[in-house]
């Protein structure tokens, strides 16, 4: 189990940042498989041009393919 910080102004939701963070952390490495464990934080904004998350924080699982 990993902990990973995003800290930047994302455009989209906060599923969308974990996908990407995920999908981006498996091309890393091909040997390894990186999924998606459980959300510790997470601060998102909606604004008149759409979803923005600011900060999120959280639990990756990364094994051997």
């Amino acid at each position: 189990m990993l902990q990973v910080d995003c800290i930047t102004p994302y455009k989209g939701k906060e599923a969308d940042l974990i996908r990407d963070v995920c999908e981006y952390l498996s091309k890393v490495e091909p040997t390894i498989m990186v999924t998606y464990n459980m959300t510790q934080n997470a601060s998102t904004e909606s604004k008149s041009n759409g979803f923005f998350v600011n900060y999120l924080v959280i639990q990756i699982h990364v094994e051997e393919k």
